[in-house]
């Protein structure tokens, strides 16, 4: 569509909420917004650029060129991701001058071998990190760029961590499986599971400020350490322990990872010496045990379907997609659904689910069809719960910084669970069914709270999900 084709009036509105719905979502003034994001929450305040004449959103957004800029991360093998955010007032300067990011495997620092789209988002924009002051540490730890985290940071970003400390780690642990299936899949580093777990808990640990700083005051020497919150095989506590990084001003990483420790042993024993008390362990459910069970005595669990079914359609298991919809629903501009699965192009995959949702959105028949069994397996979920309370999985979203439960969805076999429904308390006592996510993305955000004691929920039976959750991890 051209510029000229678009009411005036309706382009001046729809750029005020573009504009309003772009600074809810941002971080700081400055923040870039993953398009994809941005494209979700438009269509949730009823904004469609399919209805306004455009099959993708991004030839939408960039009608708004004029008060918008864009940044764009290219790299190699992947789809580019986009970002956008309002442009900067006049008179005022823009902290961040990002146009383009090409990342090329030669040119990738070790520390940044595992960064995923937001931790080079997070890089290459430079944001300015909180002061010491606003994070609650004394002026004695004087502050420079990087020494402490910001909201989103993770780990890899903050200090260096060699891969080989990751083996070292999951060793030194009590023994567990940190990645999906019989063995890690090929090109992927060793125990991804290991540095998710890792570098969200460390963002949780510096939400709580529980991330500790000492200055040797002889030798000046900084160190920093947290409680990973796993355990030896004497279930001791292990904790990460760091350096400042001696070329910091070289790689713009303020620690070094000195060794994953046990206070007492080896490299511990001078954490010990450093630190007194040694950190604690994060907390996700403020330690209330009612936050963690599942109360089967509360009456009935409602759930946001339209959301789930219309909304979230691309996590649905194929098989259940074609067992409920008549073929013709299924093909969409020219692609099937076995089509799509295969697909390499993040917009067209997009805007095949955006339309099949709304085809079953619009067609009550088959709304109701899987209204219906999806009401069935919840209705089975419960009855496994209220069997064995085990079966209901504590887990934290840290997009969200929101502890849930996760319960088993088997939707085309009553012996295979397909989906982890997303339930929240309310503070009523009652339960909210918020929405589904696939498995491997349930067991990740679930072992960040604790290692998940389930016959439903294993890493055995869990593969990665190759694309399908490029859209949002909500």
């Amino acid at each position: 569509m051209d510029d000229n084709k678009m009411d005036k009036e309706v382009k001046n509105e729809l750029n005020k909420k573009i504009i309003g719905t772009i600074k809810e979502l941002q971080v700081e003034a400055d923040s870039w917004i993953n398009l994809a994001t941005l494209g979700n929450n438009l269509n949730r305040q009823g904004i469609s650029y399919k209805e306004l004449g455009y099959i993708k959103l991004k030839p939408f957004i960039q009608e708004f060129s004029d008060c918008l800029e864009f940044s764009e991360i290219n790299e190699p093998g992947k789809t580019p991701v986009i970002f956008v955010r309002p442009k900067v007032d006049d008179g005022m300067e823009s902290t961040l001058k990002v146009q383009s990011i090409n990342i090329h495997p030669e040119e990738q620092n070790q520390a940044f071998s595992n960064t995923t789209y937001q931790n080079l988002e997070h890089c290459a924009h430079n944001q300015n990190y909180k002061n010491a002051s606003s994070s609650g540490h004394d002026d004695h730890n004087s502050f420079r760029p990087g020494k402490y985290p910001q909201q989103g940071t993770k780990l890899e970003n903050w200090a260096f961590v060699h891969w080989s400390k990751y083996t070292d780690l999951s060793e030194l642990a009590l023994p567990e499986k940190w990645y999906y299936g019989d063995a890690p899949e090929e090109g992927t580093p060793d125990q991804p599971l290991l540095r998710n777990y890792l570098n969200y808990t460390f963002q949780r640990l510096a939400y709580e400020d529980k991330i500790l700083y000492s200055v040797n005051s002889k030798t000046k020497e900084e160190y920093a350490t947290f409680n990973t919150g796993l355990v030896d095989r004497k279930y001791e506590y292990i904790y990460a322990f760091f350096l400042k990084n001696t070329r910091f001003d070289e790689t713009g990483i303020y620690w070094f990872l000195l060794d994953f420790v046990v206070a007492g042993e080896d490299a511990g024993k001078i954490l010990g010496r450093i630190f007194n008390p040694l950190p604690a362990r994060a907390d996700y459910f403020e330690n209330r045990i009612e936050n963690m069970l599942y109360d089967t005595t509360t009456g009935p669990l409602h759930c946001d379907y339209t959301h789930i079914i219309t909304e979230r359609t691309y996590r649905l298991p194929p098989e259940f997609l074609e067992d409920n919809c008549p073929p013709d629903m299924l093909d969409i501009n020219g692609n099937n659904l076995n089509d799509i699965r295969t697909c390499s192009d993040f917009y067209e995959r997009k805007a095949y689910f955006e339309e099949l949702g709304q085809r079953i959105y619009e067609n009550s028949r088959i709304f109701n069809r899987i209204t219906n069994r999806f009401e069935d397996a919840v209705d089975l979920a419960l009855k496994r719960t209220e069997w064995n309370y085990r079966t209901a999985i504590p887990t934290y979203y840290p997009k969200r910084n929101q502890g849930s439960l996760l319960l088993p969805l088997a939707l085309t076999d009553e012996t295979q669970v397909d989906l982890a429904l997303v339930v929240i308390r309310n503070p009523s006592g009652s339960y909210q069914g918020e929405t589904v996510l696939p498995l491997d993305i349930a067991y990740k955000n679930s072992r960040l709270v604790t290692r998940p004691d389930s016959d439903w929920l294993r890493t055995e039976v869990i593969h990665m999900e190759n694309q399908e959750d490029d859209f949002e991890e909500d």
